[in-house]
């Protein structure tokens, strides 16, 4: 009887050990195992793939090696951390075989292992998000110079008539309001503590339509022009003004 549930649990560890390395198998992730000195005991296909060898060259090798050379010392530091607190994640740039870097994000778990801590290291490139993220910033770059560039004002508004946004022009005309985000419009441009009465952008959230008006413009010594506000409402797609761009020219 002691034997038939010896080889019950042995049967079950066996079975359990099968689906634990067919996950760790077909895991998309690259995920190595290492020493606490980084030396790589195993690896999964994925591993292979992103760093572009046979396992046979990742085995016994150092993580360190598939690391760019400036970005060793943070991958020591980030190991430490791991083993130190139980887990790190971090980017990193890492190489392949044949040389190339490339930005990736990395995942190191401590483990025990016949009582001696490892790390299960988790790589995942990143490189599409990465170029991604930079041509989003190119295009902000590019989309802040055309804004500040236009030398009427542009002054963006939520649907409370908080400022979200300015450009230069504004911040010219109402210097002695600055900082503009974050306060009323009716505050920042009027000096008036309720919106007012003749206001082109509520009427423009409001009918969903663009509406103009022709307004003072306050200073800090009282109004010395006028200006030509073109107020453009900004619908959500359940057909809500969710804010507004006002368009604003000097005709003093």
């Amino acid at each position: 009887m002691e034997r038939t549930k010896t080889g019950f649990v042995s049967d079950q560890l066996e079975r359990g050990e099968e689906r634990y390395r067919a996950l760790f198998e077909a895991a998309a992730e690259a995920i190595v195992l290492q020493t606490a000195d980084g030396v790589i005991l195993d690896c999964n296909p994925s591993a292979c793939q992103i760093f572009a060898c046979a396992r046979e060259q990742l085995i016994g090798a150092n993580v360190c090696e598939f690391v760019a050379p400036e970005g060793a010392p943070a991958a020591r530091r980030f190991m430490r951390d791991a083993l130190r607190s139980g887990a790190a994640t971090f980017t990193l740039a890492c190489k392949r075989r044949t040389g190339v870097i490339f930005p990736a994000e990395v995942t190191a778990r401590r483990v025990l292992l016949e009582g001696a801590p490892h790390l299960v290291t988790c790589v995942r490139d990143v490189t599409e998000r990465k170029w991604a993220e930079d041509r989003i910033r190119q295009d902000e770059r590019f989309l802040k110079a055309v804004f500040d560039g236009i030398q009427d004002g542009i002054s963006v508004l939520d649907k409370d008539l908080n400022i979200v946004s300015v450009n230069q022009a504004m911040e010219r005309w109402y210097a002695h309001m600055t900082p503009l985000v974050g306060k009323k419009c009716f505050h920042a441009y009027h000096g008036r503590e309720a919106p007012c009465a003749i206001c082109p952008t509520i009427r423009a959230m409001r009918t969903g339509t663009p509406q103009m008006d022709e307004v003072p413009l306050t200073g800090a010594d009282g109004v010395w022009g006028w200006l030509e506000v073109y107020a453009f409402p900004m619908l959500g797609d359940d057909g809500k003004a969710t804010g507004a761009i006002e368009y604003v020219r000097d005709i003093t």
